[in-house]
């Protein structure tokens, strides 16, 4: 069975490069479910991608095309908050997505996980002094930290940190150092979001960047820990085109359903539901 929808797309609103009715055309000829717009929350201080500009427009046109979509495909109208973004209502939204983009302020500045590979070397470098595991603690713990205060619906992308560690050149992905405080923080979010039903997304944008092309969070390690602590986990595309609605998709799949799950959630209809694989 193939998963049939994304939470998690951005569009021309901010860093995507198609507009929301290109994502909900392409969605319902892939026969899509539903399709949930996720645009990133303004940060004004980020010149790469601030964010929706107009918050109000942007729900104003999702809200249109659920209207036009309406027995064809289900949309929901989401919100990809940051730490540092600045917040929006909860209620003007259908779900939150809560990611993680900086590392923890300092000086003012806000110095990007995942802008290029040359900035995160330099930050690698200047900020931490070549220490890798303080780099990922740093990450982790403000993941964390965002989780617990604002309880979002689905937990993005939790190992983005991994995407310009080609190489191990950061950090060693197979060291002890790294995978236990990867998984102390995981606990953590899990036991937050499990009691209300959160989700961590098995995001198929890893495997378009990172160096051992598997989805954020679909790390064997990672995979083995969301199963025993019974989260509840739904795959997603982080799609900034509509190309890659359902990128990698069939392999997250089957990657579930060997690594034991025996069910996962889906966008549809009728919101968030749990399906058996």
């Amino acid at each position: 069975m193939r998963p049939v929808s994304n939470a998690h797309i951005h569009t021309l609103w901010c860093d995507g490069e198609n507009t929301a009715r290109e994502m909900a055309d392409a969605a319902a000829a892939l026969e899509f479910s539903a399709l949930g717009f996720s645009s990133h929350a303004t940060a004004r201080f980020e010149t790469g991608c601030p964010g929706v500009a107009d918050a109000g427009a942007y729900r104003s046109e999702i809200n249109s095309l659920k209207e036009s979509f309406a027995g064809k495909l289900a949309v929901f109208c989401g919100l990809e908050q940051d730490d540092y973004a600045l917040a929006e209502q909860r209620e003007n939204y259908d779900y939150i997505i809560h990611s993680t983009h900086y590392f923890p302020e300092t000086g003012g500045r806000h110095d990007p996980v995942d802008r290029d590979p040359k900035t995160a070397n330099e930050i690698y470098i200047n900020r931490y002094s070549h220490d890798g595991i303080a780099m990922v603690e740093d990450y982790f713990r403000l993941l964390a930290d965002g989780v617990r205060r604002y309880r979002p619906d689905i937990v993005g992308h939790y190992d983005l940190i991994v995407k310009f560690n080609s190489n191990n050149r950061m950090f060693d992905e197979d060291s002890k150092a790294y995978r236990q405080t990867a998984l102390l923080y995981l606990d953590g979010i899990i036991d937050i979001l499990n009691p209300y039903g959160g989700m961590v997304e098995i995001n198929t944008g890893g495997m378009r960047y990172t160096s051992k092309r598997l989805p954020y969070s679909g790390a064997p390690f990672l995979l083995k820990r969301l199963l025993e602590k019974k989260a509840r986990v739904i795959i997603t595309g982080d799609s900034h085109s509509a190309k890659t609605l359902d990128y990698g998709y069939n392999e997250t799949f089957l990657k579930l359903k060997a690594a034991g799950f025996s069910s996962m959630a889906v966008l549809t209809a009728d919101g968030f539901v749990d399906i058996n694989i």
